[in-house]
């Protein structure tokens, strides 16, 4: 660099570089990085995290400005079916809801971007820690995988149905809770001591009391809670022959469901976070499975539908589509693209009788019923 273009550079620089360049000698932007890298002063980090926070204030309120009636209209809900209205779980949704947003965006671009030399080694890291096994899928070696999102969303190789009368397991995970509802009992539809609370259907199932009429007074509801653990194959299957009528997304917040799996906030989680609502009809009667997303991502793939469901962080906001869809025992519906949770509640004869308990692993299309 000439004397004179050396001249006209530091001119155009910041008053802070010159500075640096007076005091440390420095004459070029090489000598400029290896000998002082310019970092923010600390005026600048303090008014600009205040900015931040400020602003992420703002936005919060706004958001529960403008979806105060929404809010309003759902705590009545609660008041109407005698559930306790938490207002905590409102206040926490709303006050993190910019960060949710955004590490649900940096995660979704982290996870699902392919960058040569760097994400193979990443990949490998995360699959020793979160101890990913791929002996079961179709591809069986690492390599294989472009994206981690690859690797979550990795197909598996099907085992074969070994009895078609019984209803199978959709999903690899952990039994979280199994129970059986009287039909006569509408009014008191609630799940008992998943991890220590109670959790109200309707709470799940966005208050849709269509849902749950028209049950033959011969069957029972019963209810099963599965959890996908981040080593988990991430697709999901059909337990049983059923013809889907309709999907709901109702949108929510993305609290950890793993980190609450043994504590009471469990159930607090899967009534708040984004979920799809699968409606279907078997040959014993009504059928609904929720999808339930978790941290981060949250966004859940139907595959017969070919769409994406992907949460907008509103959970007053709910859509329903109307769907005629045939599934076969142990079709794919789905998958997810990050750790969630399964609900199934399902119309079955007084005599059904689980062979599950609470905290057992679940593996892929084994029966559930005996």
């Amino acid at each position: 660099m000439s004397e004179s273009s050396h001249k006209l550079f530091f001119r155009a620089t910041p008053f802070s570089l010159r500075r640096v360049r007076n005091f440390y000698g420095i004459r070029n932007c090489h000598s400029l990085i290896t000998k002082r890298p310019y970092v923010f002063s600390p005026l600048v980090r303090r008014y600009g995290f205040i900015s931040f926070f400020t602003a992420s204030f703002v936005y919060s309120f706004y958001k529960y400005y403008r979806q105060k009636h929404a809010v309003d209209r759902y705590k009545e809900n609660l008041l109407k079916h005698g559930i306790p209205s938490d207002n905590l779980k409102f206040f926490l949704h709303y006050l993190f809801l910019p960060f949710g947003k955004i590490l649900s965006f940096a995660t979704l671009c982290l996870l699902d971007r392919h960058i040569p030399y760097i994400t193979p080694v990443l990949n490998r890291i995360l699959c020793s820690f979160i101890d990913i096994n791929f002996s079961q899928c179709q591809r069986t070696s690492i390599d294989d995988y472009l994206t981690f999102t690859d690797i979550f969303t990795r197909s598996p190789v099907k085992p074969e149905l070994v009895d078609s009368q019984r209803m199978i397991s959709p999903c690899e995970g952990v039994v979280v809770s199994v129970g059986r509802l009287d039909p006569e009992e509408t009014e008191n539809f609630v799940m008992k001591d998943i991890k220590g609370a109670d959790c109200h259907i309707l709470d799940v199932l966005g208050f849709d009391e269509n849902l749950l009429e028209k049950v033959n007074v011969k069957n029972c509801i019963f209810y099963a809670v599965l959890y996908l653990s981040p080593q988990n194959i991430h697709r999901f299957y059909s337990p049983i022959d059923f013809k889907q009528l309709s999907t709901t997304q109702i949108h929510g917040s993305n609290f950890v469901l793993g980190k609450n799996l043994y504590s009471k906030q469990f159930a607090q989680a899967i009534c708040a976070n984004h979920r799809v609502l699968v409606e279907a009809k078997t040959s014993f009667g009504k059928f609904l499975m929720v999808m339930v997303g978790t941290q981060n991502v949250s966004v859940i793939q139907m595959s017969k539908e070919e769409k994406k469901y992907v949460n907008s962080f509103d959970f007053t906001i709910k859509s329903k589509k109307n769907i005629d869809i045939e599934f076969k025992k142990g079709e794919e519906m789905g998958y997810f693209l990050l750790g969630s949770t399964i609900i199934m509640f399902f119309e079955a004869p007084r005599s059904f009788e689980f062979s599950i308990k609470p905290g057992d692993q679940l593996s892929l299309f084994q029966p559930i019923q005996n």
